[in-house]
């Protein structure tokens, strides 16, 4: 159980087996056992972040994946700078921005309604919000193919809104709203 004593088992969509989480370390777990549940009550009423000292860029190896659970959940992306990091970070910073912050501008006053995991690995998951927006993201090691056919590629997320036209996000094409998120 986490700080908090507070754990269920969540059914698995992918079969009979159930998924022991403890909600106090849902935030902190690897892919395939996290599930927001905060986000997933709260995002409706609460903007929700990385808290404090646990921020997109303190752990460089991590920005690429901290960016997709960004977009996933919908929240705005936060960043410690300093005049002393900032020529290091600036250009990762706006990158990071493209990824992360596309899906908090559509999602930001959006009750989440569904997250669903959508492989057996649990590597590419999937967000719904009552605006009409779905947020996709694959954080495995190999691309998926969608059920539409849309081929989703490691380490991007694909932003589906009620007037949005779908869209994969990578960060390499600064010019388009593209950016690759590697990790």
């Amino acid at each position: 159980m986490g700080a908090c004593g507070l754990a269920a088992d969540i059914p698995s969509v992918l079969g009979n087996e159930s998924l022991r989480i403890s909600f106090s370390d849902c935030r902190l777990a690897g892919v395939g056992a996290r599930f927001d549940v905060f986000d997933l009550v709260y995002h409706g009423c609460v903007v929700s972040y990385w808290y404090w000292g646990d921020y997109n860029n303190k752990l460089p190896a991590l920005w690429s994946k901290r960016d997709l659970f960004n977009a996933l959940y919908g929240e705005p992306p936060m960043y410690v700078v300093t005049p002393d990091n900032w020529p290091q970070f600036r250009e990762r910073v706006f990158a990071s921005c493209r990824v992360a912050a596309s899906s908090s501008r559509l999602t930001a006053m959006a009750e989440m309604t569904d997250h669903r995991i959508l492989t057996a690995d649990r590597t590419v998951q999937q967000t719904v919000f009552d605006s009409g927006v779905r947020v996709t993201v694959n954080f495995g090691a190999k691309d998926c193919v969608m059920s539409d056919g849309f081929l989703l590629k490691v380490g991007l997320s694909r932003i589906d809104g009620a007037k949005k036209v779908p869209h994969a996000i990578r960060a390499a094409e600064s010019a388009s709203r593209q950016v690759h998120a590697t990790y």
